[in-house]
């Protein structure tokens, strides 16, 4: 418009407000926002903490008990550099990052482990807790069964053994993707890991 209707134009807009000003805006009501208080699957948590002395102690005094139970799976005299080798690149920090990969019977001697009864395999799931983390672990899930052989028979025990598992099993499943190779063997094995929960006792 015209400058020449600048007056009239501020006393229309003087008579139509009656001083008032511009309206205030109304505050705006804070809506509730239920996923604000959840975790993003994009984090992760790994189970780090290891007493590796007092595992390797426990696992050999049910050997004793296996032993006098006359149970075929226990470990011999002569395994027993094994299960001590597999504890020592575990545990000390000296060699712990240095380790490139773990030797066959080493990983066997896991495996070994896990045909114990289910009642007796609480150190053997923390042990397989602990292996996980370990970035060498991972060559475990690289293989044809991509960590199968040593997955289900975890999986087997849940359904006899003492809950405690079902809490170890958790972590189990959490270390598991410290490493990209066991993440593949997390996929491939996804069917028997949901079909697992079947055996929770809720």
């Amino acid at each position: 418009m015209n400058i020449v209707y600048k007056e009239q134009i501020v006393e229309f807009i003087r008579k139509n407000t009656k001083g008032q000003g511009a309206p205030t805006p109304k505050a705006q009501e804070k809506k509730a926002n239920p996923s604000a208080n959840l975790t993003p699957m994009r984090e992760k948590f790994f189970y780090t903490t290891m007493n590796m002395d007092g595992l390797h102690k426990k696992i050999l005094e049910i050997n004793e008990v296996l032993k006098e139970e006359k149970n075929e799976n226990i470990i011999v005299e002569s395994e027993l550099k094994y299960l001590n080798g597999l504890i020592v690149k575990l545990r000390d920090p000296k060699i712990y990052n240095y380790v490139k990969e773990f030797a066959s019977y080493e990983i066997d001697m896991l495996k070994k482990l896990l045909t114990w009864p289910s009642e007796h395999c609480v150190p053997v799931f923390d042990l397989i807790r602990v292996f996980f983390t370990h970035h060498a672990s991972g060559k475990l899930f690289s293989g044809l069964d991509s960590g199968l052989s040593i997955t289900v028979p975890l999986i087997g025990k849940l359904g006899n053994g003492p809950k405690v598992l079902w809490k170890l099993y958790g972590k189990i499943l959490s270390n598991m993707f410290c490493h990209d190779t066991a993440i593949l063997g997390v996929v491939k094995a996804t069917d028997i890991i949901i079909d697992s929960f079947a055996k929770l006792d809720r």
